[in-house]
């Protein structure tokens, strides 16, 4: 169908119609397309592996019966959402593959309103996500996280798995922590993630927490 161009003295656009012909978008198209095969190639996508949210109060916030192994996995990496149900302070910690002997070291950082104190931890019993004063007696205050879990990070002989979580904040204080660490002892497949209190307090109704993985490339 053809339309007029329009327009008046010295500047009139020619007459054009529309085609539902396609066309060859010639270099810039394959570019393109070039670009985005490169980019998905170098960036593999990260996979949603499991999720739970809890129907009611538990002293657990995991997912179970998982079998990933590191061969197939670069990383993986948990995100929750969850808050004390009593009125008692204590830290969230992380566990995995159901290990809890005294075999996990961590180092952190805590920043309180902008003052910054560091500390390590050697022969725990668990991985620390937040301490005390994030895990606080506070009902309403929501603990938010995330922790990256790496089981072989090279894949060159049998490696220490590691942890580095981001930046783990409650919702109504103004304290933040971050920690790394490593479990002595060599795991090749991740059978399960679990949060818990040190006080064996129970993660309320609601309570959420996610496992993603990247594929080795």
């Amino acid at each position: 169908m053809g339309f007029g161009g329009g327009g008046s003295g010295s500047f009139v656009l020619p007459d054009h119609t529309h085609s539902s012909v396609l066309e060859d978008g010639g270099e810039l198209e394959r570019l393109v397309t070039k670009v985005d095969t490169e980019t998905l190639e170098k960036f593999p996508a990260m996979q949603l592996l499991g999720t739970t949210t809890l129907g009611s109060a538990n002293a657990n916030l995991n997912i179970t019966s998982l079998s990933l192994s590191a061969d197939d996995y670069a990383y993986f990496e948990i995100v929750f959402a969850t808050k004390k149900t009593t009125g008692s302070a204590s830290s969230i910690v992380l566990q995995i593959n159901g290990l809890s002997a005294a075999s996990y070291s961590y180092e952190g950082e805590k920043n309180a309103t902008g003052t910054i104190t560091g500390f390590t931890a050697n022969a725990q019993t668990s991985f620390l996500l937040g301490d005390s004063s994030i895990a606080t007696g506070d009902v309403n205050n929501h603990i938010v996280g995330t922790c990256k879990i790496i089981l072989d990070p090279d894949t060159v002989g049998s490696d220490l798995p590691r942890f580095e979580s981001g930046k783990i904040q409650a919702q109504w204080t103004t304290l933040s922590e971050s920690n790394s660490g490593f479990y002595n002892a060599v795991v090749t497949t991740l059978t399960q993630v679990n949060l818990i209190y040190l006080d064996a307090d129970t993660h309320p109704t609601g309570s959420t927490i996610t496992l993603y993985g990247v594929k080795r490339s």
